[in-house]
């Protein structure tokens, strides 16, 4: 069985789609980058871009807290 990251995307100017680079922030000060390989919708459908409000599964990344911050690198 595969494991996610679910994101709940705020931000009104930007989406994500496959190929961004991500930094994951954790409230300690740790720091992980992804490119996303792959993103899911809640229905367990493959999507390749997202919209404002969406809630997205991303690949699973050890060591990600609940409260960390995601930010897209990509301009």
């Amino acid at each position: 069985k595969e494991k996610y990251l679910a994101l709940s995307l705020s931000s009104q100017t930007r989406n994500l789609k496959i190929g961004d680079t991500l930094k994951i922030a954790s409230p300690d000060g740790k720091e992980k980058k992804l490119v996303l390989s792959k993103m899911r919708n809640l229905k367990l459908e493959d999507i390749e871009k997202t919209n404002s409000g969406d809630i997205v599964l991303i690949p699973y990344v050890s060591s990600v807290s609940v409260k960390a911050n995601v930010f897209s690198l990509n301009s």
